[in-house]
Protein backbone atom coordinates (compact mmCIF):
# COMPACT_ATOMS: atom_id res chain seq x y z
CA UNK A 1 0.00 0.00 0.00
CA UNK A 2 1.74 3.17 -1.19
CA UNK A 3 1.65 6.56 0.46
CA UNK A 4 0.64 9.57 -1.64
CA UNK A 5 3.72 11.29 -3.05
CA UNK A 6 3.33 14.39 -0.87
CA UNK A 7 2.59 12.56 2.40
CA UNK A 8 5.21 11.64 5.00
CA UNK A 9 3.03 9.92 7.61
CA UNK A 10 -0.41 8.43 7.00
CA UNK A 11 -3.13 6.16 8.28
CA UNK A 12 -4.44 4.57 5.10
CA UNK A 13 -8.00 3.26 5.38
CA UNK A 14 -9.31 0.67 2.92
CA UNK A 15 -13.03 1.30 2.56
CA UNK A 16 -13.54 -2.00 0.76
CA UNK A 17 -12.39 -3.71 3.97
CA UNK A 18 -15.08 -1.83 5.91
CA UNK A 19 -17.74 -3.09 3.50
CA UNK A 20 -16.37 -6.63 3.64
CA UNK A 21 -16.49 -6.61 7.43
CA UNK A 22 -20.10 -5.41 7.52
CA UNK A 23 -21.10 -8.24 5.21
CA UNK A 24 -19.20 -10.80 7.33
CA UNK A 25 -20.92 -9.52 10.45
CA UNK A 26 -24.30 -9.96 8.79
CA UNK A 27 -23.44 -13.49 7.71
CA UNK A 28 -22.13 -14.56 11.11
CA UNK A 29 -24.73 -12.92 13.33
CA UNK A 30 -27.76 -13.48 11.09
CA UNK A 31 -29.16 -10.44 12.91
CA UNK A 32 -32.32 -8.71 11.67
CA UNK A 33 -30.46 -5.38 11.68
CA UNK A 34 -26.90 -4.09 12.06
CA UNK A 35 -25.93 -0.81 13.71
CA UNK A 36 -22.42 0.21 12.70
CA UNK A 37 -20.78 2.03 15.58
CA UNK A 38 -18.78 4.95 14.18
CA UNK A 39 -18.08 6.87 17.39
CA UNK A 40 -14.68 8.48 18.12
CA UNK A 41 -14.33 9.53 14.48
CA UNK A 42 -15.00 5.99 13.33
CA UNK A 43 -12.47 4.50 15.76
CA UNK A 44 -10.01 6.96 14.19
CA UNK A 45 -10.76 5.69 10.67
CA UNK A 46 -12.93 8.65 9.67
CA UNK A 47 -16.53 8.71 10.84
CA UNK A 48 -18.24 10.02 7.71
CA UNK A 49 -16.32 7.85 5.25
CA UNK A 50 -16.77 4.71 7.36
CA UNK A 51 -20.47 5.44 7.82
CA UNK A 52 -21.03 5.72 4.09
CA UNK A 53 -19.08 2.53 3.39
CA UNK A 54 -20.91 0.59 6.12
CA UNK A 55 -24.33 1.73 4.93
CA UNK A 56 -23.50 0.83 1.32
CA UNK A 57 -22.65 -2.69 2.52
CA UNK A 58 -25.97 -3.19 4.28
CA UNK A 59 -25.72 -1.58 7.71
CA UNK A 60 -29.16 -0.36 8.79
CA UNK A 61 -28.27 2.21 11.43
CA UNK A 62 -25.33 4.12 12.87
CA UNK A 63 -24.28 4.48 16.48
CA UNK A 64 -22.29 7.34 18.01
CA UNK A 65 -21.70 8.61 21.51
CA UNK A 66 -22.11 12.39 21.35
CA UNK A 67 -24.70 14.70 19.88
CA UNK A 68 -21.93 16.51 18.02
CA UNK A 69 -20.95 13.30 16.24
CA UNK A 70 -24.54 12.66 15.20
CA UNK A 71 -24.95 16.20 13.87
CA UNK A 72 -21.69 15.93 11.91
CA UNK A 73 -23.07 12.88 10.12
CA UNK A 74 -26.30 14.70 9.28
CA UNK A 75 -24.39 17.72 8.02
CA UNK A 76 -22.42 15.36 5.76
CA UNK A 77 -25.68 14.21 4.19
CA UNK A 78 -26.07 10.86 5.97
CA UNK A 79 -29.80 10.10 6.19
CA UNK A 80 -29.79 6.70 7.93
CA UNK A 81 -31.08 6.34 11.52
CA UNK A 82 -28.46 7.52 14.04
CA UNK A 83 -28.46 6.78 17.77
CA UNK A 84 -26.43 9.00 20.14
CA UNK A 85 -26.21 7.76 23.72
CA UNK A 86 -23.67 9.82 25.71
CA UNK A 87 -24.99 13.26 26.58
CA UNK A 88 -25.92 15.20 29.69
CA UNK A 89 -29.49 16.24 30.57
CA UNK A 90 -28.49 19.92 30.68
CA UNK A 91 -27.40 19.90 27.02
CA UNK A 92 -29.57 21.60 24.44
CA UNK A 93 -30.95 18.67 22.46
CA UNK A 94 -33.13 20.78 20.16
CA UNK A 95 -30.67 20.66 17.24
CA UNK A 96 -30.34 16.88 17.54
CA UNK A 97 -34.10 16.42 17.58
CA UNK A 98 -34.49 18.74 14.60
CA UNK A 99 -31.94 16.62 12.76
CA UNK A 100 -33.98 13.46 13.45
CA UNK A 101 -31.40 11.93 15.80
CA UNK A 102 -32.44 9.05 18.07
CA UNK A 103 -31.37 9.71 21.65
CA UNK A 104 -30.24 7.19 24.21
CA UNK A 105 -31.98 7.76 27.56
CA UNK A 106 -30.01 6.57 30.59
CA UNK A 107 -31.78 8.29 33.51
CA UNK A 108 -35.07 9.89 34.43
CA UNK A 109 -33.38 13.29 33.98
CA UNK A 110 -32.49 12.36 30.40
CA UNK A 111 -36.08 11.33 29.75
CA UNK A 112 -37.45 14.59 31.15
CA UNK A 113 -34.98 16.60 29.06
CA UNK A 114 -36.21 14.99 25.85
CA UNK A 115 -39.87 15.39 26.78
CA UNK A 116 -39.28 19.08 27.56
CA UNK A 117 -37.60 19.61 24.19
CA UNK A 118 -40.21 17.69 22.17
CA UNK A 119 -42.32 20.81 21.39
CA UNK A 120 -45.14 18.94 19.72
CA UNK A 121 -42.95 16.50 17.81
CA UNK A 122 -42.38 12.88 18.74
CA UNK A 123 -38.64 12.35 19.25
CA UNK A 124 -37.36 8.79 19.17
CA UNK A 125 -35.61 7.48 22.25
CA UNK A 126 -33.92 4.19 23.10
CA UNK A 127 -33.82 3.44 26.81
CA UNK A 128 -30.54 2.21 28.29
CA UNK A 129 -30.89 -0.60 30.84
CA UNK A 130 -27.88 -1.36 33.03
CA UNK A 131 -27.92 -5.15 33.30
CA UNK A 132 -24.52 -5.58 34.92
CA UNK A 133 -21.99 -3.17 33.42
CA UNK A 134 -22.70 -0.65 36.21
CA UNK A 135 -21.85 2.21 33.93
CA UNK A 136 -24.66 3.99 32.07
CA UNK A 137 -28.34 3.13 32.22
CA UNK A 138 -31.20 2.35 34.56
CA UNK A 139 -29.86 -0.27 36.94
CA UNK A 140 -31.87 -3.47 36.80
CA UNK A 141 -30.53 -5.13 39.96
CA UNK A 142 -31.25 -2.16 42.26
CA UNK A 143 -34.80 -1.72 41.01
CA UNK A 144 -34.09 1.62 39.30
CA UNK A 145 -35.35 0.20 36.01
CA UNK A 146 -38.70 -0.93 37.38
CA UNK A 147 -39.11 2.32 39.35
CA UNK A 148 -38.56 4.44 36.22
CA UNK A 149 -40.67 2.31 33.90
CA UNK A 150 -44.00 4.05 34.72
CA UNK A 151 -42.48 7.42 33.78
CA UNK A 152 -41.26 5.97 30.47
CA UNK A 153 -44.74 4.63 29.72
CA UNK A 154 -46.30 8.02 30.54
CA UNK A 155 -43.77 9.77 28.27
CA UNK A 156 -45.19 7.95 25.25
CA UNK A 157 -47.53 10.90 24.86
CA UNK A 158 -44.49 12.97 23.85
CA UNK A 159 -41.86 10.51 22.57
CA UNK A 160 -41.57 7.28 20.60
CA UNK A 161 -39.76 4.55 22.48
CA UNK A 162 -37.94 2.55 19.79
CA UNK A 163 -36.66 -0.08 22.20
CA UNK A 164 -34.23 -0.89 24.97
CA UNK A 165 -30.48 -1.40 24.84
CA UNK A 166 -27.79 -2.64 27.16
CA UNK A 167 -24.07 -3.44 27.04
CA UNK A 168 -22.24 -6.62 27.93
CA UNK A 169 -19.36 -6.26 30.39
CA UNK A 170 -17.54 -9.51 29.56
CA UNK A 171 -18.61 -10.63 26.09
CA UNK A 172 -14.92 -10.91 25.15
CA UNK A 173 -14.52 -13.65 27.77
CA UNK A 174 -16.17 -16.63 26.10
CA UNK A 175 -18.21 -18.65 28.56
CA UNK A 176 -18.22 -15.99 31.27
CA UNK A 177 -21.45 -16.57 33.26
CA UNK A 178 -22.15 -12.84 33.42
CA UNK A 179 -23.02 -12.86 29.72
CA UNK A 180 -26.06 -15.07 30.18
CA UNK A 181 -26.92 -13.30 33.44
CA UNK A 182 -27.03 -9.94 31.66
CA UNK A 183 -28.97 -11.41 28.74
CA UNK A 184 -31.60 -12.84 31.09
CA UNK A 185 -31.99 -9.51 32.87
CA UNK A 186 -32.35 -7.80 29.50
CA UNK A 187 -35.02 -10.26 28.39
CA UNK A 188 -36.89 -9.62 31.63
CA UNK A 189 -36.67 -5.86 31.10
CA UNK A 190 -38.11 -6.23 27.58
CA UNK A 191 -40.94 -8.40 28.90
CA UNK A 192 -41.70 -5.93 31.70
CA UNK A 193 -41.70 -3.03 29.25
CA UNK A 194 -44.18 -4.75 26.95
CA UNK A 195 -46.42 -5.79 29.82
CA UNK A 196 -46.45 -2.15 30.91
CA UNK A 197 -47.61 -0.99 27.48
CA UNK A 198 -44.41 -0.26 25.58
CA UNK A 199 -43.96 -1.90 22.17
CA UNK A 200 -40.11 -1.64 22.22
CA UNK A 201 -39.77 -3.17 18.72
CA UNK A 202 -35.98 -2.90 18.32
CA UNK A 203 -33.86 -4.05 21.27
CA UNK A 204 -30.12 -4.61 21.22
CA UNK A 205 -27.26 -5.71 23.43
CA UNK A 206 -24.47 -7.20 21.34
CA UNK A 207 -21.14 -5.45 20.89
CA UNK A 208 -18.56 -6.91 18.50
CA UNK A 209 -17.59 -9.80 20.76
CA UNK A 210 -21.16 -10.93 21.36
CA UNK A 211 -22.11 -10.32 17.72
CA UNK A 212 -19.41 -12.71 16.50
CA UNK A 213 -19.58 -15.39 19.22
CA UNK A 214 -23.17 -15.34 20.48
CA UNK A 215 -25.58 -15.06 17.54
CA UNK A 216 -28.28 -16.32 19.91
CA UNK A 217 -28.08 -12.93 21.64
CA UNK A 218 -28.64 -10.84 18.52
CA UNK A 219 -32.15 -9.78 19.65
CA UNK A 220 -33.48 -7.29 17.05
CA UNK A 221 -30.19 -5.61 16.15
CA UNK A 222 -26.46 -6.04 16.74
CA UNK A 223 -24.18 -3.12 17.53
CA UNK A 224 -20.62 -3.98 16.41
CA UNK A 225 -17.77 -1.52 16.73
CA UNK A 226 -14.21 -2.79 16.41
CA UNK A 227 -15.25 -5.66 14.10
CA UNK A 228 -16.42 -3.09 11.54
CA UNK A 229 -12.79 -2.01 11.29
CA UNK A 230 -11.54 -5.56 10.78
CA UNK A 231 -10.06 -6.27 14.20
CA UNK A 232 -11.03 -9.22 16.33
CA UNK A 233 -12.53 -8.27 19.72
CA UNK A 234 -11.19 -11.52 21.17
CA UNK A 235 -7.48 -12.17 20.48
CA UNK A 236 -6.79 -15.43 18.70
CA UNK A 237 -10.13 -15.79 16.95
CA UNK A 238 -10.50 -15.45 13.19
CA UNK A 239 -13.85 -14.54 11.68
CA UNK A 240 -12.51 -13.60 8.26
CA UNK A 241 -12.40 -9.88 8.97
CA UNK A 242 -10.06 -7.54 7.07
CA UNK A 243 -8.17 -4.85 9.05
CA UNK A 244 -8.96 -1.55 7.36
CA UNK A 245 -6.12 0.67 8.63
CA UNK A 246 -2.46 0.64 7.66
CA UNK A 247 -0.23 3.11 9.50
CA UNK A 248 2.95 3.90 7.60
CA UNK A 249 5.60 6.58 7.17
CA UNK A 250 8.34 7.46 4.71
CA UNK A 251 11.90 6.81 5.80
CA UNK A 252 13.45 10.26 6.23
CA UNK A 253 17.11 9.33 6.26
CA UNK A 254 19.51 6.37 6.38
CA UNK A 255 23.04 6.49 7.75
CA UNK A 256 25.97 4.25 8.54
CA UNK A 257 26.46 3.54 12.23
CA UNK A 258 29.86 2.29 13.41
CA UNK A 259 30.09 -0.46 16.01
CA UNK A 260 29.73 0.87 19.55
CA UNK A 261 27.79 4.00 18.64
CA UNK A 262 24.57 4.63 20.60
CA UNK A 263 21.13 5.73 19.44
CA UNK A 264 18.61 8.28 20.75
CA UNK A 265 18.01 9.77 24.21
CA UNK A 266 19.78 8.10 27.08
CA UNK A 267 21.95 6.14 24.62
CA UNK A 268 20.03 3.05 25.71
CA UNK A 269 20.95 1.00 22.62
CA UNK A 270 24.36 0.63 21.00
CA UNK A 271 25.37 -1.14 17.80
CA UNK A 272 27.35 -4.32 18.46
CA UNK A 273 28.76 -4.18 14.92
CA UNK A 274 28.88 -1.80 11.98
CA UNK A 275 25.30 -1.31 10.78
CA UNK A 276 22.82 1.14 9.29
CA UNK A 277 19.97 3.06 10.95
CA UNK A 278 16.96 4.82 9.48
CA UNK A 279 14.73 7.55 10.87
CA UNK A 280 10.95 7.08 10.74
CA UNK A 281 8.94 10.32 11.34
CA UNK A 282 6.40 9.04 13.87
CA UNK A 283 6.78 9.95 17.52
CA UNK A 284 4.82 10.07 20.74
CA UNK A 285 3.37 13.44 19.72
CA UNK A 286 1.75 11.56 16.82
CA UNK A 287 0.56 8.57 18.84
CA UNK A 288 3.61 6.29 18.95
CA UNK A 289 3.76 5.05 22.53
CA UNK A 290 7.12 5.72 24.18
CA UNK A 291 6.60 2.41 25.98
CA UNK A 292 7.28 0.67 22.64
CA UNK A 293 10.92 1.82 22.74
CA UNK A 294 13.05 -1.13 21.69
CA UNK A 295 10.06 -3.47 21.70
CA UNK A 296 8.62 -3.29 18.18
CA UNK A 297 9.55 -3.48 14.52
CA UNK A 298 8.43 -2.08 11.18
CA UNK A 299 8.10 -3.61 7.73
CA UNK A 300 10.02 -2.02 4.86
CA UNK A 301 9.92 -3.74 1.49
CA UNK A 302 8.38 -6.84 3.11
CA UNK A 303 11.34 -7.15 5.49
CA UNK A 304 11.13 -6.70 9.27
CA UNK A 305 13.45 -4.22 10.97
CA UNK A 306 13.72 -3.67 14.72
CA UNK A 307 13.10 -0.30 16.33
CA UNK A 308 16.11 0.71 18.47
CA UNK A 309 16.67 3.31 21.16
CA UNK A 310 14.01 5.47 22.72
CA UNK A 311 10.99 6.70 20.82
CA UNK A 312 11.18 10.50 20.50
CA UNK A 313 8.48 13.14 20.21
CA UNK A 314 8.61 13.26 16.41
CA UNK A 315 10.50 10.16 15.29
CA UNK A 316 12.05 6.83 16.07
CA UNK A 317 15.03 4.88 14.75
CA UNK A 318 15.21 1.41 13.23
CA UNK A 319 18.23 -0.73 12.48
CA UNK A 320 18.21 -1.54 8.76
CA UNK A 321 20.37 -3.02 6.02
CA UNK A 322 21.49 -1.99 2.56
CA UNK A 323 18.01 -2.62 1.12
CA UNK A 324 16.48 0.45 2.82
CA UNK A 325 16.64 3.94 1.31
CA UNK A 326 15.20 7.37 2.08
CA UNK A 327 11.62 7.60 0.85
CA UNK A 328 10.85 3.92 1.41
CA UNK A 329 7.55 3.16 3.14
CA UNK A 330 7.81 1.80 6.69
CA UNK A 331 4.66 0.00 7.84
CA UNK A 332 4.12 0.48 11.58
CA UNK A 333 1.03 -1.69 11.59
CA UNK A 334 -1.31 -3.05 8.95
CA UNK A 335 -3.18 -6.18 7.93
CA UNK A 336 -0.14 -8.42 8.34
CA UNK A 337 -0.64 -10.21 5.01
CA UNK A 338 2.93 -9.40 3.98
CA UNK A 339 4.33 -10.54 7.31
CA UNK A 340 4.39 -7.01 8.70
CA UNK A 341 3.34 -5.88 12.18
CA UNK A 342 -0.34 -5.67 13.13
CA UNK A 343 -2.38 -3.70 15.64
CA UNK A 344 -2.87 -6.94 17.58
CA UNK A 345 0.90 -7.42 17.80
CA UNK A 346 1.46 -3.92 19.18
CA UNK A 347 -1.45 -4.33 21.58
CA UNK A 348 0.04 -7.52 22.98
CA UNK A 349 3.41 -5.82 23.42
CA UNK A 350 1.84 -2.92 25.31
CA UNK A 351 -0.54 -5.10 27.32
CA UNK A 352 -3.58 -3.32 25.89
CA UNK A 353 -6.26 -3.94 23.25
CA UNK A 354 -6.27 -3.34 19.51
CA UNK A 355 -8.96 -0.66 19.99
CA UNK A 356 -6.37 1.57 21.64
CA UNK A 357 -3.77 0.97 18.93
CA UNK A 358 -5.92 2.16 16.01
CA UNK A 359 -7.10 5.19 17.98
CA UNK A 360 -3.53 6.25 18.88
CA UNK A 361 -2.46 7.95 15.61
CA UNK A 362 -3.23 11.67 15.68
CA UNK A 363 -1.75 15.14 15.20
CA UNK A 364 0.37 15.06 12.02
CA UNK A 365 -0.94 11.74 10.75
CA UNK A 366 -2.61 12.26 7.38
CA UNK A 367 -5.65 10.08 6.74
CA UNK A 368 -5.62 8.52 3.29
CA UNK A 369 -8.48 6.52 1.74
CA UNK A 370 -8.21 3.72 -0.78
CA UNK A 371 -10.88 1.47 -2.20
CA UNK A 372 -9.29 -1.77 -3.29
CA UNK A 373 -11.18 -4.58 -4.91
CA UNK A 374 -10.23 -8.22 -4.23
CA UNK A 375 -8.59 -9.85 -7.27
CA UNK A 376 -10.96 -12.81 -7.08
CA UNK A 377 -14.06 -13.90 -5.21
CA UNK A 378 -17.61 -15.18 -5.22
CA UNK A 379 -20.72 -13.63 -3.74
CA UNK A 380 -24.46 -14.28 -3.68
CA UNK A 381 -26.58 -11.23 -4.51
CA UNK A 382 -30.16 -11.66 -3.36
CA UNK A 383 -31.77 -8.69 -5.12
CA UNK A 384 -31.19 -6.25 -7.95
CA UNK A 385 -30.29 -3.63 -5.33
CA UNK A 386 -27.60 -5.99 -4.01
CA UNK A 387 -26.27 -6.30 -7.56
CA UNK A 388 -26.09 -2.52 -7.91
CA UNK A 389 -24.38 -2.24 -4.52
CA UNK A 390 -21.77 -4.79 -5.59
CA UNK A 391 -21.30 -2.85 -8.82
CA UNK A 392 -20.80 0.39 -6.87
CA UNK A 393 -18.07 -1.30 -4.84
CA UNK A 394 -16.37 -2.41 -8.04
CA UNK A 395 -16.88 0.96 -9.73
CA UNK A 396 -15.26 2.84 -6.85
CA UNK A 397 -12.06 0.88 -7.46
CA UNK A 398 -11.84 1.51 -11.22
CA UNK A 399 -9.53 4.00 -12.89
CA UNK A 400 -8.52 5.00 -16.40
CA UNK A 401 -7.31 2.05 -18.46
CA UNK A 402 -9.24 -0.59 -16.50
CA UNK A 403 -11.22 -3.20 -18.43
CA UNK A 404 -14.12 -5.18 -16.96
CA UNK A 405 -15.64 -8.01 -18.99
CA UNK A 406 -19.14 -9.09 -17.96
CA UNK A 407 -20.17 -12.63 -18.79
CA UNK A 408 -23.40 -14.53 -18.20
CA UNK A 409 -26.66 -15.49 -19.87
CA UNK A 410 -29.30 -13.06 -21.07
CA UNK A 411 -31.10 -11.53 -18.10
CA UNK A 412 -28.38 -12.37 -15.58
CA UNK A 413 -28.05 -8.73 -14.53
CA UNK A 414 -25.10 -7.37 -16.49
CA UNK A 415 -26.69 -4.00 -17.12
CA UNK A 416 -27.93 -3.81 -13.53
CA UNK A 417 -24.38 -4.43 -12.38
CA UNK A 418 -23.12 -1.69 -14.71
CA UNK A 419 -25.63 0.72 -13.18
CA UNK A 420 -23.91 0.13 -9.87
CA UNK A 421 -20.47 0.55 -11.46
CA UNK A 422 -21.57 3.92 -12.82
CA UNK A 423 -22.74 4.97 -9.35
CA UNK A 424 -19.42 3.92 -7.86
CA UNK A 425 -17.52 5.87 -10.51
CA UNK A 426 -19.77 8.92 -10.02
CA UNK A 427 -20.47 9.48 -13.70
CA UNK A 428 -23.31 11.17 -15.55
CA UNK A 429 -26.27 9.71 -17.36
CA UNK A 430 -28.66 6.83 -16.88
CA UNK A 431 -27.15 3.45 -17.63
CA UNK A 432 -29.29 1.30 -19.90
CA UNK A 433 -28.54 -1.66 -22.09
CA UNK A 434 -26.32 -0.52 -24.99
CA UNK A 435 -27.63 -3.30 -27.25
CA UNK A 436 -28.99 -0.84 -29.81
CA UNK A 437 -26.15 1.67 -29.54
CA UNK A 438 -23.17 -0.74 -29.16
CA UNK A 439 -21.38 1.72 -26.85
CA UNK A 440 -22.31 4.59 -24.57
CA UNK A 441 -19.97 7.00 -22.81
CA UNK A 442 -20.67 8.42 -19.33
CA UNK A 443 -18.50 11.34 -18.27
CA UNK A 444 -17.56 12.13 -14.63
CA UNK A 445 -19.86 14.34 -12.60
CA UNK A 446 -16.74 16.10 -11.32
CA UNK A 447 -13.89 15.84 -13.86
CA UNK A 448 -11.50 17.44 -11.33
CA UNK A 449 -12.04 14.77 -8.66
CA UNK A 450 -8.96 12.59 -7.99
CA UNK A 451 -9.01 9.57 -10.28
CA UNK A 452 -12.11 10.71 -12.17
CA UNK A 453 -12.46 9.18 -15.62
CA UNK A 454 -15.25 8.38 -18.11
CA UNK A 455 -17.07 5.04 -18.20
CA UNK A 456 -17.51 3.42 -21.60
CA UNK A 457 -20.29 0.83 -21.51
CA UNK A 458 -20.02 -1.52 -24.46
CA UNK A 459 -22.22 -4.32 -25.74
CA UNK A 460 -19.96 -6.41 -27.94
CA UNK A 461 -22.66 -8.86 -28.98
CA UNK A 462 -23.31 -7.01 -32.21
CA UNK A 463 -19.60 -6.80 -32.96
CA UNK A 464 -19.02 -10.53 -32.75
CA UNK A 465 -19.92 -11.01 -36.40
CA UNK A 466 -17.28 -9.71 -38.74
CA UNK A 467 -14.66 -8.98 -36.08
CA UNK A 468 -11.99 -11.59 -35.50
CA UNK A 469 -9.49 -11.73 -32.65
CA UNK A 470 -7.38 -9.03 -34.28
CA UNK A 471 -7.25 -6.16 -31.78
CA UNK A 472 -6.91 -3.59 -34.56
CA UNK A 473 -10.17 -4.80 -36.10
CA UNK A 474 -11.93 -4.49 -32.78
CA UNK A 475 -10.55 -1.01 -32.15
CA UNK A 476 -11.60 0.04 -35.66
CA UNK A 477 -15.11 -1.22 -34.93
CA UNK A 478 -15.26 0.68 -31.66
CA UNK A 479 -13.90 3.82 -33.26
CA UNK A 480 -16.75 3.63 -35.75
CA UNK A 481 -19.07 4.25 -32.79
CA UNK A 482 -17.52 7.73 -32.67
CA UNK A 483 -16.51 7.80 -29.00
CA UNK A 484 -15.11 11.15 -27.88
CA UNK A 485 -12.44 9.70 -25.59
CA UNK A 486 -9.49 7.44 -26.22
CA UNK A 487 -10.21 4.11 -24.51
CA UNK A 488 -6.96 4.20 -22.54
CA UNK A 489 -8.30 7.23 -20.66
CA UNK A 490 -11.57 5.46 -19.75
CA UNK A 491 -12.72 2.54 -17.69
CA UNK A 492 -14.39 0.11 -20.09
CA UNK A 493 -17.19 -2.27 -19.10
CA UNK A 494 -17.90 -4.76 -21.87
CA UNK A 495 -21.01 -6.94 -21.88
CA UNK A 496 -20.77 -10.16 -23.89
CA UNK A 497 -17.04 -9.44 -24.18
CA UNK A 498 -15.59 -12.89 -23.50
CA UNK A 499 -13.26 -14.02 -26.28
CA UNK A 500 -13.12 -10.57 -27.82
CA UNK A 501 -12.59 -7.66 -25.42
CA UNK A 502 -9.48 -9.27 -23.95
CA UNK A 503 -7.64 -7.78 -26.93
CA UNK A 504 -8.20 -4.28 -25.55
CA UNK A 505 -5.85 -4.66 -22.59
CA UNK A 506 -3.10 -6.86 -21.20
CA UNK A 507 -5.23 -7.46 -18.09
CA UNK A 508 -8.89 -7.37 -17.21
CA UNK A 509 -11.37 -8.27 -14.52
CA UNK A 510 -13.65 -11.11 -15.66
CA UNK A 511 -17.02 -10.97 -13.89
CA UNK A 512 -19.53 -13.80 -14.42
CA UNK A 513 -23.15 -13.64 -13.33
CA UNK A 514 -25.52 -16.57 -13.01
CA UNK A 515 -29.15 -15.94 -12.12
CA UNK A 516 -31.12 -18.45 -10.09
CA UNK A 517 -34.11 -20.09 -11.76
CA UNK A 518 -35.95 -20.18 -8.43
CA UNK A 519 -35.74 -16.56 -7.20
CA UNK A 520 -34.17 -13.20 -8.01
CA UNK A 521 -30.77 -14.07 -6.56
CA UNK A 522 -27.56 -14.09 -8.59
CA UNK A 523 -24.20 -15.68 -8.02
CA UNK A 524 -21.34 -13.45 -9.10
CA UNK A 525 -17.78 -14.70 -9.45
CA UNK A 526 -14.83 -12.61 -10.50
CA UNK A 527 -11.12 -12.96 -11.09
CA UNK A 528 -8.28 -10.81 -12.34
CA UNK A 529 -6.85 -12.12 -15.62
CA UNK A 530 -3.44 -11.12 -16.93
CA UNK A 531 -2.48 -12.06 -20.49
CA UNK A 532 0.89 -13.70 -21.06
Amino acid sequence: MSLPATVQLAATVDLSAIRHNVRRIREISNAPQVMAVVKADGYNHGMVEVARAALSAGADQLGVTTLEEALTLREAGVEAPILAWLWTPDQDVAAALAADIDLGVATLDHLEAVVAAAQGGRPRITVKVDTGMSRQGLNYASGQWSQTLPAIVAAQESVTVTGLFTHFASADAIGDPSIDMQAERFRSAITEAREAGLEVPVNHASNSAATLTRPDLAFDLVRPGIAIYGLEPIPGLDHGLRPAMTLSARVVSVKDLPSGEAVSYGRSWSADEDTHVAVVPFGYADGMSRALSGRCSVSIGRRRYDQVGRVCMDQFVVEVDEHVHPGDEAVIFGNGLDGGPTADELAETLGTINYEIVTMPHNRVHRNYVDTFPPHGIRTLMTADDTRAFGAELGASLSAGDLVILDGPLGAGKTTLTQGIAAGMKVRGRVTSPTFTIAREHRPLDPTAPGACPLVHVDLYRLLDGVDSNPDALLDALESVDLDTDLEFCAVVAEWGGGLAEQLSDSHLLVSLDRSAEDDSRTVTWRRVRLA
